[in-house]
């Protein structure tokens, strides 16, 4: 079949007119593929750097609780010595009592014995300075001073325990607050992971897109190399 020349001019401008459009939606495919790619890099440069921070942070967790296992070492350590001193503190109000209490016993039954009158008084008069007087008020204000200097030992330890546990409070506290970080970061990793699917699904439809746009444009050359060759033929 013959064609004539407008026919064929026709025909040539018409597939210039949709290689033209191709072009275009080709060109905007593969910006529309730059900015899904650009997205993606944002979005992993952001994984990144909440990947590095949550490292970071559960370092120091992990320090955390380390050192809060000393610190509750050290205090089992200090308690164990308040029970000691605590002992020793009971085992001499104990001890005193009983001595007293048998030198008491021993001097009622020597009291109730008979004895001539100058050894009695004597004996009485020295065992009441022993049990009741002087010797007692010194022996019993040495006991207090000895109980005294293990209570302030015990106060001085139980200060050291409690500010070890002031430690540790404001340790767990720390670890709360990275830990909460830590939560808060993976919810963010989570979500531009999300995106980056979203952007790579988006690629590959546009991929889809760019490769039909190309075979249709293949093909629309290959019709304008046609028609130019009909021009030869044409009338």
């Amino acid at each position: 079949m013959a064609y004539t020349k407008a026919q064929v001019n026709y025909n040539i401008r018409y597939n210039e007119n949709l290689v033209r459009q191709y072009q275009n939606t080709l060109n905007s495919l593969n910006s529309r593929i730059n900015q899904a790619n650009s997205r993606i890099n944002q979005s992993q440069g952001r994984i990144n750097t909440a990947n590095n921070k949550i490292n970071s942070n559960n370092s120091k967790i992990n320090h955390d609780n380390g050192k809060i296992s000393q610190i509750n070492s050290q205090a089992s350590q200090l308690e164990n010595q308040i029970n000691e001193l605590n002992s020793k503190y009971q085992a001499l109000q104990n001890n005193f009592g009983i001595r007293q209490s048998q030198r008491q016993s021993i001097f009622s039954r020597n009291f109730s014995q008979k004895f001539n009158l100058r050894f009695i008084t004597s004996y009485i008069s020295g065992m009441g300075n022993l049990l009741y007087g002087g010797e007692y008020r010194n022996a019993y204000n040495g006991l207090t001073s000895a109980m005294s200097t293990i209570q302030s030992k015990i106060n001085a330890i139980q200060r050291e325990i409690d500010n070890l546990r002031s430690q540790i409070n404001s340790l767990r506290n720390e670890i709360n607050n990275l830990q909460n970080e830590v939560n808060g970061l993976r919810n963010e990793v989570n979500s531009n992971q999300n995106n980056i699917n979203n952007c790579r699904n988006e690629k590959s439809s546009l991929q889809w897109q760019i490769n039909d746009t190309n075979s249709k444009l293949s093909y629309r050359r290959g019709r304008i190399t046609y028609w130019q060759n009909q021009l030869r033929y044409a009338r």
